[in-house]
């Protein structure tokens, strides 16, 4: 059990961790607060972690290694709602929220457990820790906020997720937040298909952006078999869905691949998901697709080729 003071110019308060080892450390965490003054946003079970690249965001060309990063996804569950953002190491500044009445959890999640899809001795990104943050109790009305900050190199946190409050607790009045994180592998199970890995092609203004997701888990396999399972691909107005199709690989794994093609000189958002019978029978799976994919300036590594 480990205690903390909480102490700044707007806010103070206390926190009790309650840490039990085992195959996955679970970290029972009780808060109460205070603030000080009125704060313009409160942020609260914060987690920060790095996203460089990987088979779906490719653009350090001159980094040989076939991905660089400690989580690849961010998970979210809310009500009867499941969603995984694959995460980005956007040109600027990304702000996602999603808000929610009743939140059963969210977390920041690396699934991709081999190493030949990292190559990288000395970093090990295949064993790094999955991190799912469980509400104790209702939370009420809010949102959980998700933030990609781009980065040049692989030493800097550049992924934040945290919860905010609908209303934030009046000046010297105490709010009090319990939950539980769970650090573990690769995340909480799931009773619908999960989202195991994502390519993407290059992107290019009016080209087609060519994804394969490949799905896995909640017996898709066998409503694939009966024909009783479709995809489902969706993009905002500046982007257009084609070539959608699904495949079933003998690892029982379901690929859906589609093309997504910008029309202008802007970020569109997709969202995908299998259905069976009107119903989605996998996790929603979320991104962005910039227009233009171009190489980051990454000190210390040149002379390669784009691929």
């Amino acid at each position: 059990t480990v205690y903390a003071l909480l102490n700044s110019p707007s806010a103070t308060g206390a926190f009790r961790f309650r840490i039990t080892p085992g195959r996955a450390v679970t970290v029972d965490v009780h808060s109460l607060l205070f603030l000080r003054r009125p704060v313009h946003e409160l942020g609260l079970a914060p987690l920060s972690s790095m996203y460089m690249y990987d088979l779906c965001d490719r653009r350090p060309w001159a980094y040989l290694r076939p991905a660089v990063h400690d989580s690849e996804g961010f998970l979210f569950k809310a009500s009867h709602k499941r969603m995984w953002r694959q995460l980005a190491n956007p040109e600027q500044v990304m702000q996602f929220v999603f808000p929610t009445h009743h939140l059963r959890g969210f977390g920041l999640i690396q699934r991709d457990r081999d190493f030949f899809d990292y190559e990288s001795i000395s970093m090990r990104y295949q064993g790094r820790p999955s991190v799912w943050i469980q509400p104790q109790g209702n939370w009420g009305r809010g949102q959980v906020t998700l933030i990609e900050i781009p980065t040049s190199n692989e030493t800097n946190d550049n992924i934040v997720a945290f919860w905010q409050p609908a209303v934030l607790p009046p000046v010297g009045h105490p709010y009090s937040l319990d939950y539980r994180m769970r650090w573990n592998g690769r995340g909480p199970r799931e009773s619908v298909a999960k989202v195991v890995q994502t390519y993407a092609s290059v992107r290019g203004l009016k080209r087609p952006t060519r994804f394969a997701i490949d799905f896995r888990g909640g017996g898709i396999a066998k409503l694939a078999r009966r024909g009783l399972l479709q995809g489902r691909v969706h993009c905002d107005a500046g982007g257009r869905v084609s070539d959608m199709h699904l495949i079933t690989l003998k690892s029982g794994t379901v690929q859906l691949l589609f093309a997504v093609t910008s029309l202008a000189r802007q970020a569109v958002r997709v969202q995908s998901a299998l259905m069976s019978e009107g119903h989605a029978v996998s996790e929603i799976w979320d991104y962005v697709v910039s227009p233009e994919e171009k190489p980051l300036d990454v000190p210390g590594y040149q002379g390669a080729s784009r691929p």
